[in-house]
């Protein structure tokens, strides 16, 4: 190609802003939301300022925050960004300081109503998504065909089994490319919570060496409103609706301190956990109130240690809670066990109303052989490969309703039941 060709092909790519490679290795992605905040995440290939933009429908621009990607947080940014307006759709695009506008990559988001507000709302659950096996992974369009409003992930996503920080990131940079995953979150918020493979080991606990290293990466890799208590572990709450998740971290403090309902035996959450989880469900005022986390609730489990009743006395100390205090609209949502089931948990007596469990894995990955429960009613129990669980909140009814679905490829519903506020209720 002579010289004169190539400049000329090199001026038309510079007037359509495409002059170079993009910076942004990987997003930018749409993290937490809240009626008038939003927090947006991306990865860039190299060190410096990088802005982001948000603009109005008709292109008017609203604000902009000016962060630094370093080395020392693997090139991750996170711009917070304050004062919009609830209930409202917006443009935004990343890009280093020194490129032009033109160059930013970008997506839309919409911030929710105010709570109280009465609206449906969509989230969409699931855990264990095992790039190595399923290297496409069809689940994530799936999720946005389904137009979930918000996107947790509940642990093993992705498979990392290492705690040095440098696998942990490379792990994260190959989940975070997957093309059905970047299209969905340039527009739905997620959260996460970590289970086993990406806290660092298979069934590990709060004694797994290097911990500190997986929480580093894991909050690098995230746009969670907050991690633990601001120095352990990364459980956090948020709001969508009549919708509160509660994502719990159930391997941080796993049986380095005794259970404060049992001094005799080791605690799952560990105390500070235990009563940060307390607080806010007394202070909860959303209809529903799920409880979430990487592993199950039951014993539907075979010969795996990791669950809720190898806790028994600590599952027994929440039920009591929820029953002393009136708790209402509790659901529990698990994963890791590469199932798609539904459990109804008798616990009537305790709390006043029985408790549902939902467990949604796995999202990518090979399926467990069924285990029958010796103390839960099954409602419903599959192996598939693809799946996830989308809980839609409506207040736009009277009582509010929860709608629970489990979905696989091809539009498929697998399962699908409706439960209402009066029904979760001590009465």
């Amino acid at each position: 190609m002579n010289s004169f060709r190539w400049i000329s092909i090199s001026v038309l790519l510079l007037a359509f802003g495409c002059s170079r490679p993009s910076s942004v290795s990987h997003g930018p992605f749409v993290a937490h939301v809240t009626p008038r905040n939003v927090a947006i995440w991306a990865r860039f290939s190299r060190q410096g300022p990088v802005v982001l933009s948000v603009f109005e429908s008709d292109d008017s621009l609203v604000a902009s925050a000016t962060e630094t990607a370093s080395e020392n947080s693997d090139y991750c940014v996170l711009w917070n960004i304050s004062n919009l307006e609830p209930g409202r759709k917006y443009r935004y695009t990343a890009r280093p300081a020194s490129e032009t506008a033109v160059h930013g990559e970008g997506g839309v988001f919409s911030t929710p109503p105010v709570p109280e507000a009465r609206r449906k709302v969509k989230i969409a659950f699931g855990s264990c998504a095992n790039t190595r096996r399923f290297p496409k992974q069809r689940i994530w369009s799936e999720i946005e065909k389904e137009e979930a409003d918000t996107v947790v992930l509940l642990g093993d996503t992705p498979y990392i089994d290492s705690t040095r920080l440098k696998e942990q990131r490379r792990k994260y940079r190959e989940f975070y490319s997957l093309p059905g995953l970047k299209s969905l979150f340039r527009h739905t918020p997620f959260y996460g919570v970590w289970d086993d493979h990406d806290f660092g080991k298979d069934d590990s606990d709060g004694f797994l060496k290097g911990k500190e290293s997986s929480r580093q990466a894991f909050i690098e890799y995230h746009g969670n409103p907050s991690y633990g208590d601001g120095r352990e572990g990364v459980y956090c709450r948020f709001r969508r609706g009549p919708v509160e998740v509660f994502l719990l971290d159930t391997r941080w403090f796993a049986n380095t301190e005794p259970s404060p309902f049992d001094k005799d035996k080791p605690s799952l959450l560990g105390k500070t956990q235990w009563n940060w989880l307390f607080d806010s469900l007394k202070t909860s005022e959303a209809p529903f109130k799920i409880l979430a986390c990487g592993i199950v609730w039951d014993d539907a489990v075979g010969n795996k240690h990791d669950h809720w009743f190898a806790y028994r006395y600590e599952l027994d100390a929440l039920f009591r809670f929820l029953g002393e205090n009136r708790i209402s609209g509790v659901v529990l949502v698990g994963g890791d066990i590469h199932r798609s089931r539904v459990f109804k948990h008798p616990t009537k007596g305790v709390v006043g109303y029985d408790l549902f469990e939902f467990d949604a894995s796995p999202l990518a990955n090979k399926c467990h052989t069924a285990v029958p429960s010796t103390v839960t009613e099954t409602l419903f129990d599959v192996g598939e490969e693809e799946s996830f669980l989308m809980l839609t909140g409506d207040s736009e009814q009277e009582p509010a309703s929860l709608t629970a679905e489990f979905f696989a490829p091809g539009n498929r519903k697998l399962y699908s039941t409706v439960l209402d506020a009066s029904s979760l209720s001590p009465g």
